[in-house]
């Protein structure tokens, strides 16, 4: 700017109206005295000032100091920051990590209602590091479609193939797609959720069985736990939960037969479709 063939290497007084008085006494000071302050408050108004200067040591350290501070209040501040600003390449892949480490807890934040698609899939498609179970980053997606049902909808289809649907049990689907809670937070678009889910499910149960050619049941076993309750076991070859209680085998109606009643809900309760199809499915095992 002093230097350079600019128009303030000219002037005696120079207005500097992108950075708060804070922020430019900060800099002045670092220039006369090499110290400097990170605060989680200053922090990402120092990276942008550093990055304007040209000051790489003080960016560096403003970069490293962030890294170190990330909280699940501020991740996604600081990865919009790391995205704008430029050379934050390693910032912004700390903050995506963070992300998928508390993904569940991030879910739950203001940031993550206005991420864009683009952001989401980065993030699911990365397998490493893990980001939890399948119900999940089942539950994150829905969260997300949840909080602008009318423009996010049309992503579902494509965000669902980041779940492993045949992880997810009939009684957790049902449990989250009908509590109030949920049902709620998408209004009238409810309906068409369900569907897209269920066709969804439907379309992966075609293609799995088309490629299915072992016979071996204990290769096909998707394992959960349900909670104090036993252990069921899934299995694909025959389209069924299997329920081992007491040392005994008792066989759960088939979780593509209460997956489709879900269709039924618009003339019954939610307590009704659980307590109906469900639990008799489970007695009559």
């Amino acid at each position: 700017m002093f230097l350079g063939n600019f128009e303030e290497r000219m002037k005696d007084v120079i207005s500097i109206d992108n950075f708060d008085e804070e922020i430019m006494e900060a800099i002045v000071t670092f220039s006369y005295t090499g110290k400097i302050a990170f605060t989680k408050e200053n922090a990402a108004d120092l990276l942008k000032a550093a990055d304007f200067f040209e000051l790489t040591d003080v960016k560096d350290n403003c970069m490293k100091f962030l890294k170190y501070n990330l909280e699940t209040k501020n991740v996604f501040a600081i990865l919009h920051l790391a995205k704008l600003v430029p050379g934050c390449t390693s910032l912004l892949e700390r903050s995506k990590t963070f992300i998928r480490r508390n993904f569940r807890e991030v879910s739950l934040t203001d940031g993550y209602r206005n991420i864009d698609i683009e952001l989401l899939e980065s993030i699911l498609s990365r397998k490493v590091p893990p980001i939890y179970n399948s119900e999940i980053i089942f539950e994150v997606i829905m969260r997300w479609i949840s909080t602008d049902v009318d423009s996010k909808m049309t992503h579902l289809s494509e965000l669902l193939r980041h779940v492993s649907l045949f992880d997810l049990s009939s009684q957790f689907l049902i449990s989250f797609l009908f509590e109030d809670e949920f049902r709620d937070s998408v209004g009238p678009k409810h309906r068409e959720i369900v569907a897209e889910v269920l066709s969804v499910f439907n379309e992966l149960k075609l293609n799995n069985d088309s490629k299915n050619t072992t016979t071996d049941e204990t290769n096909s076993l998707d394992l959960y736990n349900m909670p104090g309750t036993s252990l069921v076991k899934f299995s694909s070859i025959i389209d069924t939960d299997i329920e081992f209680r007491n040392n005994a085998t008792h066989c759960i109606k088939t979780r593509f037969h209460s997956i489709t009643a879900m269709n039924e809900y618009m003339s019954k309760s939610f307590e009704e479709l659980r307590f109906e199809d469900y639990n008799a499915g489970r007695n009559e095992g």
